[in-house]
């Protein structure tokens, strides 16, 4: 059963690896230029980590303002787009590697030679997904929706050292930025 669970999380790990990216699924039109106002709801999480919706609903909310095409609206019914999210994956992961070896690269790029109990933990992964939504809140109607993968690497031990809500944070960020561009194009 262990062993079964770690080739799933290495399988996993290896497609997250592979780059953030952005795939649309479902596209009904673009957005035209006259829209410009935003209805942004809570953000569903679908994990096991608490408080991350909220998380990333903040960091949602600032890019949409930063970017200045378009208005938030607090009240659904007087928006012209929803914006409606989920998180479905957020993962944590270490990276761990050999104390004997002196070239870490070696075993970052290949996920088939990381051993949780051998060596020591320095880096660790976190990747994140998140399908998004453009629905028409008079008529609820799908306009597009994607989904978008991220990830981060981050150090506990060699400069530049970074703790997990740090790097979340960054990724959160990043994460908040390809929505807003998806939704802008």
């Amino acid at each position: 059963m262990k062993y079964i669970f770690l080739i799933i999380s290495i399988g996993y790990l290896i497609t997250l690896l592979s780059g953030c990216r952005s795939n649309t699924a479902v596209v009904t039109e673009q957005l035209s230029d006259e829209v410009y106002s935003l209805y942004v709801p809570m953000i569903a999480n679908k994990t096991i980590i608490p408080d991350i919706d909220s998380e990333l609903h903040s960091f949602l909310r600032n890019e949409i303002i930063l970017n200045g095409r378009f208005t938030l609206i607090d009240n659904r019914d007087k928006a012209q787009v929803a914006v409606v999210a989920q998180i479905t994956e957020y993962v944590k992961q270490p990276i761990p590697y050999p104390t004997d070896t002196d070239n870490p690269d070696f075993y970052r790029n290949d996920t088939t030679k990381w051993n949780i109990n051998a060596g020591h933990v320095d880096e660790h992964y976190i990747g994140i997904a998140v399908v998004v939504m453009l629905v028409d809140p008079a008529t609820e109607a799908l306009l597009r929706d994607t989904t978008i993968h991220h990830h981060i690497t981050y150090f506990t031990i060699t400069p530049p050292v970074e703790d997990e809500e740090t790097a979340r944070a960054r990724l959160f960020e990043r994460t908040a930025r390809s929505i807003v561009q998806w939704i802008d194009e």
